[in-house]
């Protein structure tokens, strides 16, 4: 039960990562788009 708030916050935090990545990912394509 000690260890079970740390892999949560592990887990959100890599979550939280992809997600941002692949939003960044998605505005650097729309930007390359425009400026096409």
């Amino acid at each position: 039960a000690y260890f079970e708030p740390y892999f949560e916050f592990i887990h959100f935090d890599t979550a939280y990562n992809s997600l941002s990545a692949r939003v960044g990912r998605e505005l650097f394509i729309c930007l390359q788009k425009r400026a096409r």
